[in-house]
């Protein structure tokens, strides 16, 4: 099939906070679509609000949304609609607010949680199968709601391609972190500490799911050789959950002969 992922624009102040990094979840799910045989690419209209987009070629559109940029999707769900492709919304906001996105009939399939797993087999489902027969998703069937049971996250990282940074514009990323070029990373999901105003743990479990530190190293090794970026950014809700994940990668970058700043999120008591 012919899939294109959609990264929404940022039409209000949400948009101009923080740097350019590429919409990693895209890519993850652009990688492992493309693993499975179907024609995939990525728009980026956080980056490139005003790219053309002939949805008219595509099968499959789907659309990730946070809650700030959900009517931002829906806008690019209409145009998708008029298209006549099928629209499947996944990320934050419609995992937690599925019959919602749903009963603006202009979302035909939501992808509860992560997607890795979920998203290619409801393609395989589309094209010929049945959708009730994929966990983590939500849709709407002869007028009810129906939600299947909810999926298993993937739960071995280092075996997820990384994500499909070609799809995408790089060079346009350029964020900076002490006077280098620095892009993101993501080297773990799941959080246990389920705090009560952050909605990591709902929706990739309580389960902390590491990245090895050889995993992580070759990842930013690839940055640094194939695109010149100097410095990463970890996404991770909390990087050092490991202090000694922490150590081996910090080994392991020595080992290598990368010379490279990093940034990460963590809590006091880790």
């Amino acid at each position: 099939m012919k899939v294109l992922l959609v990264n929404p624009p940022s039409a209000n102040l949400y948009g101009a906070l923080g740097n350019r990094y590429p919409p990693l979840g895209l890519a993850y799910l652009a990688a492992v679509t493309r693993e499975r045989g179907h024609k995939v690419s990525i728009v980026d209209l956080d980056l490139e609000p005003e790219h053309p987009v002939d949805f008219g070629t595509w099968d499959v559109v789907g659309i990730t949304s946070d809650t700030p940029r959900y009517p931002e999707a829906l806008k690019v769900a209409k145009e998708a609609k008029k298209g006549g492709c099928i629209v499947v919304m996944g990320g934050y906001h419609v995992t937690f607010r599925d019959e919602e996105a749903l009963s603006s009939g202009l979302v035909d399939y939501v992808v509860r949680g992560e997607g890795e797993e979920v998203f290619p087999a409801l393609l395989e489902a589309l094209d010929g199968g049945d959708p009730e027969d994929v966990p983590g998703l939500s849709f709407r069937e002869n007028g009810r709601l129906v939600r299947t049971p909810n999926a298993l996250p993937p739960q071995d990282l280092d075996s997820l391609p990384l994500p499909a940074r070609d799809l995408l514009p790089m060079a346009k990323y350029r964020t900076m972190l002490r006077g280098r070029p620095s892009t993101s990373v993501v080297t773990s999901r799941g959080c246990p500490f389920n705090c009560y105003f952050c909605a990591s743990s709902a929706f990739g479990g309580l389960k902390w799911r590491p990245r090895s530190p050889e995993s992580v190293a070759d990842e930013v090794e690839l940055l640094h050789r194939e695109y010149g970026y100097g410095a990463v950014t970890f996404m991770d809700d909390n990087f050092t959950l490991s202090p000694k994940r922490v150590s081996d990668f910090i080994d392991e970058l020595d080992r290598r002969g990368l010379d490279i700043y990093w940034y990460c999120f963590s809590r006091v008591d880790t």
